[in-house]
């Protein structure tokens, strides 16, 4: 229950809505639930986000996503979604979205 309510809260931006969900859950209740929820994820946030640190390491990981995958060019993916700078010329983000299946 506290993780869909922080994970509500996050969705919506909003605290009534997530009370209105959740029924009989104080706004006071729903902040600590959130602020306990923030604390255990921002401490696990090294453990599955990885931000590379070197052109070295933007280029492995380009190489790995095209190894695997077959896009070029993409130097991260986040829940499936892979987001693909395009030439400083164009100055927009493009972001593909594949499903993959068992």
């Amino acid at each position: 229950m506290q993780v869909l309510c922080s994970l509500h809260l996050l969705a919506s931006g909003s605290y009534d809505s997530v009370i209105a969900a959740a029924g009989d859950v104080s706004q006071n209740a729903l902040f600590r639930i959130f602020r306990h929820f923030l604390n255990v994820t921002l401490g696990k946030i090294n453990d599955h986000i990885f931000f590379p640190n070197s052109k070295q390491d933007i280029q492995q990981i380009k190489v790995h996503f095209y190894g695997t995958e077959h896009f070029p060019l993409v130097t991260g993916g986040i829940d499936g979604t892979h987001v693909v700078k395009c030439p400083r010329s164009a100055n927009v983000y493009f972001e593909t979205i594949k499903i993959l299946t068992l």
